[in-house]
């Protein structure tokens, strides 16, 4: 499975100009079997100390940043297609202050679809987010009484 990126990434305290982009990939339709992940992420002071991934239903992760180097107090925005059993986003701070509020006001998003999953920014080491659709119960089938019918 290959993983589209769409990278955004650019200093806040300076306007955005084309160049100053990752790259310039634009991301159309996932397939079938895929969603549209997004994270709009905004880095502390210690950006080097955050990293994510995405782990799907077996515990595999299919997604990572582990090679991606953040600024510190900077906007990031990732998108990429991925599995639809990839269910589980995860978001580390390795000094276990979070990305909110002692060492600036980092915070995060993550949508899936279009759809806001969860967001933060106040946590130890490790916060977690659900992307997939809740599992319902089937619906049970009604039950019905016998009934006696009279033959006349």
């Amino acid at each position: 499975l290959s993983h589209t990126w769409v990278n955004e990434q650019r200093n806040l305290q300076l306007a955005p100009t084309p160049n100053e982009y990752d790259n310039d990939l634009i991301l159309t339709d996932c397939q079938e079997n895929e969603n549209l992940f997004e994270l709009l992420l905004f880095t502390d002071n210690y950006a080097g100390e955050t990293s994510w991934d995405i782990r799907d239903r077996a515990n595999n992760t299919v997604l990572t940043n582990l090679t991606t180097v953040f600024g510190n107090n900077e906007e990031i925005v990732r998108k990429a297609c991925i599995a639809s059993d990839a269910c589980t986003f995860e978001i580390y701070d390795s000094a276990g202050d979070g990305l909110c509020c002692g060492f600036g006001v980092g915070n995060y998003t993550v949508s899936v679809n279009g759809e806001v999953k969860g967001e933060g920014g106040e946590f130890d080491s490790i916060d977690s987010v659900d992307l997939c659709p809740s599992s319902s119960e089937p619906a049970a089938s009604p039950i019905f009484a016998p009934t006696l019918s009279s033959s006349e």
